[in-house]
């Protein structure tokens, strides 16, 4: 009696184990169908970033031309200031731009920034941080590192505060419309490139995003996609 008792409890432990236990065909049915979401997945999420940027890059090109326009109708120094908010390596990623004009039509700020007003609403730029490995057409005139500069990898002689942001990475705009980073020396680069790209782009191998490129002479703005 007792090792018929053991008999029926070996084959009811037998069948709690095989119940229990995933097959080998089971287990690679699932794994691919996990892949085959995440394929899913990531370009939803590379397609919602690449149209935050399309539309950020326009956002910041009408802002830079805005200035552009009012630093030759006004006869005047027109300052752009960006500045990293938020880092994306920190979990977060925001940019802040404001434009402030000068007073008397030079280029200096006097002294706590009394000869600056400011020109147009400070801008947010939500998931966006800079970029400077973002890779540009061989055929951009902005290609040739050595005839121009990265914003993202400058900082201006001086800086300007504004709703308690900083703002220290400085385009100025000259009477006549040509661009050049904020400094006290006269300077004169053939491009300015402001790369941007989105925090989301963490999900592929290969950076892409989009880079404004200011021409130095004309101060007039370009978009280029590296995609």
């Amino acid at each position: 009696m007792k090792k018929a008792l053991f008999s029926l409890e070996k084959i009811s432990l037998k069948i709690k184990t095989q119940k229990k236990a995933f097959t080998l065909i089971e287990t690679m049915a699932v794994l691919g169908i996990m892949s085959l979401l995440i394929g899913m997945v990531i370009p939803v999420f590379n397609f919602g970033c690449q149209k935050k940027l399309v539309n950020t890059a326009y956002k910041t090109a009408s802002f830079l031309e805005q200035a552009r326009a009012s630093a030759m109708a006004n006869n005047t120094y027109v300052f752009v200031g960006f500045t990293q908010v938020k880092n994306h390596e920190e979990g977060g990623s925001q940019i802040g731009i404001a434009a402030m004009k000068s007073n008397d039509g030079t280029k200096n700020f006097g002294p706590h920034n009394n000869n600056l007003t400011v020109l147009a609403k400070p801008q947010t730029l939500d998931g966006i941080y800079f970029e400077e490995s973002i890779e540009l057409p061989a055929t951009s005139k902005a290609s040739d590192e050595n005839d121009g500069v990265d914003l993202g990898a400058v900082e201006s002689e001086d800086n300007f505060e504004f709703s308690h942001e900083v703002y220290e990475k400085i385009i100025q705009f000259d009477p006549t419309g040509a661009a050049s980073i904020q400094s006290h020396t006269p300077t004169s680069p053939q491009w300015i490139k402001i790369g941007l790209a989105c925090i989301q782009n963490k999900f592929k191998k290969k950076k892409n995003g989009i880079a404004l490129v200011l021409d130095g002479v004309t101060g007039s703005v370009k978009l280029s996609f590296n995609d």
